[in-house]
């Protein structure tokens, strides 16, 4: 009979210690949903950028034209760095997180101290200028395609922005 009391036990440290498993596992998930480390305009921003990042190489690669489709966030912005290290709109400043001329950045706005600031962590080296042609991004939730192509001859690429529906 010792045997099977021993059986029972050693079953039901088995289950307790599942069940501890289980449950911090939950605890933790919730955690990771509800904690402030969670960044969703981040999140968003990096899902954006491997999007941009995967129509500009199909440019490269030979496509006359890719349309990336996107759900314009209003707080979200593909900003061309040309020129200029930092662009302004909307009275938010979009800085690259590495400053650097040629580059195409998914950016987020945020105000931090009373200060808008647009942030800007996503970015991509252009092998070529571009051209940015009638962007003018509303302040509200729309549907956005932008139109990407590249000229051989000019060498430029076009970023084209048309609003869906």
């Amino acid at each position: 009979m010792n045997n099977k009391k021993a059986v029972l036990e050693t079953k039901e440290i088995i289950e307790l210690i599942l069940g501890a498993a289980v449950t911090l596992v939950l605890i933790l998930l919730i955690w990771a949903l509800v904690s402030p480390s969670f960044n969703k305009q981040e999140k968003t921003a990096e899902a954006y950028f491997e999007s941009l990042k995967k129509a500009i190489g199909e440019v490269d690669d030979g496509a006359k034209s890719v349309n990336l489709d996107l759900y314009q966030d209003s707080s979200m912005r593909i900003v061309y760095f040309g020129e200029y290290l930092s662009v302004e709109s909307y009275n938010y400043v979009f800085k690259p997180k590495t400053p650097s001329r040629n580059q195409v950045c998914v950016c987020y706005r945020v105000t931090k101290n009373h200060e808008a600031i647009g942030v800007c962590n996503y970015c991509l080296k252009l092998k070529y200028p571009a051209i940015v042609k009638g962007y003018s991004v509303p302040e509200m939730d729309v549907p956005i395609r932008i139109i990407i192509s590249k000229d051989d001859k000019t060498k430029l690429y076009t970023f084209e922005p048309k609003f869906l529906g």
